[in-house]
Formats: structure tokens, C-alpha cells, sequence
């Protein structure tokens, strides 16, 4: 039976020693890390990636309060630019070979609008993948068994009748990962750049 390979991106596809908001925040105020994590960790970014808000419109509030006075769109610039230079090519690469050798390849990633064209220009990703599914476009995000549901939903028309444990899916995060598993998928937990490299070797080989 074919097998689906569906790829999370942060932590699987691009990678960082320091997050970026750590990075940003060194330069105003001390407690500008946790005001920056309201954000990241709260309602407005799960807003922002069911697809419901503009990311642009909802962090400034967050920026302004620790004394950001730039526009929004250079603050956006520069995250991109930092976290640009976390993309595993290699990793992507490999993925390329994978299609190319017959295997259906996705991408499944909790992103915004903005962030998704984005990726998507970086990253190549209509190249390299056989389709991309952003929880923006889906109004639920992972680890929701709605998202499950969509994917798998889209994966069957590239692969008729594929089952859920047939749909391979990498992820950093333990709670995707289980929520997946729960749905039927069968997961792999990717804790560095070392293990998807191992992981897409096997494939390879």
C-alpha cells in the first residue's frame, strides 16, 4: 500500500538555536520577551492561523508595548530575514528526490496568511511538495482532529482509499504528534535536524 509523507515545517523543515522573539526582545525592555510570548501563546495567533485575522493588525498592540516604534511590515521583514537562514535546503531537497522517485509528499503547518505566501515563496514548496495544507485555509489548526479530518480528506484524492496509518506524518511537537496518532495517522516526532535527516536517509535508501 503507498504510503503519504506530511511534513510540519518550524522545527522539522527550518530550524533555529534562538528563537527570534528572543532575539528582538534583547533590545527594549526586560520584560519585552514575556509581554511578545502573550502573543505567541495566547488566543490572537490561533486567530491569526485558523485564518480568522491579519497577524499585522493583532501583534501591534504587543510591539507597541514594549516600545517598538517601527512599521509592522519592516518588524515582519525582519523575522523573516533570521529565520530564513534556519532553512534546511538539504532537508527540502531530499523531499524533491522523494516526489521524484513516485512518493506524495504534503506539507501540514499551522501558519497565518502572511507567513503561509511566505513559506511558500522561500521554501518552493509547489516545487517540492505535492500540495501544502496551511490551517489558515482550513479554519482549524493542529492538533484539532478537524485538521486531521481536512488533510486526510485532500491526501485521499492523490491517493484513493489511503488509510490514516498510512499518512506518515513529522512533527516537533509532542501534542500534534499525539493528537495525529489519536486520528490514526502514524507519527514521528522530529526533535532535530539530525532525526529528519535519518528519517528521509530511510526513505531514500
Amino acid at each position: 500500500m503507498q504510503k503519504a509523507y506530511l511534513f510540519d515545517i518550524d522545527g522539522v523543515l527550518v530550524h533555529h538555536e534562538n528563537w527570534f522573539f528572543e532575539y528582538f526582545s534583547k533590545s527594549y525592555s526586560p520584560d519585552a520577551l514575556s509581554v511578545l510570548k502573550q502573543y505567541c501563546d495566547g488566543a490572537d495567533i490561533i486567530k491569526c492561523d485558523r485564518g480568522l485575522a491579519d497577524s499585522f493588525q493583532l501583534i501591534e498592540p504587543y510591539l507597541r508595548k514594549i516600545g517598538y516604534s517601527g512599521s509592522i511590515e519592516n518588524f515582519f521583514n525582519l523575522k523573516n530575514s533570521f529565520e530564513s537562514e534556519g532553512i534546511d535546503r538539504d532537508a527540502l531537497n531530499k523531499i524533491r528526490e522523494l516526489k521524484r522517485r513516485g512518493n506524495k509528499c504534503f506539507i501540514g503547518s499551522n501558519q497565518d496568511k502572511r507567513r503561509k505566501s511566505y513559506l511558500k515563496k522561500v521554501l518552493h514548496l509547489d516545487e517540492i511538495v505535492n500540495e501544502s495544507y496551511f490551517s489558515c485555509d482550513f479554519g482549524f489548526v493542529k492538533p484539532e482532529n478537524e485538521y486531521w479530518e481536512i488533510v486526510h480528506k485532500k491526501i485521499d484524492k492523490h491517493i484513493n482509499q489511503i488509510s490514516a496509518q498510512n499518512i506518515v506524518f513529522f512533527d516537533d511537537r509532542e501534542d500534534n504528534i499525539e493528537s495525529a496518532r489519536k486520528y490514526g495517522f502514524t507519527g514521528i516526532k522530529i526533535e532535530n535536524r539530525t532525526r529528519i535527516h535519518k528519517e528521509l536517509d530511510i526513505l531514500l535508501s
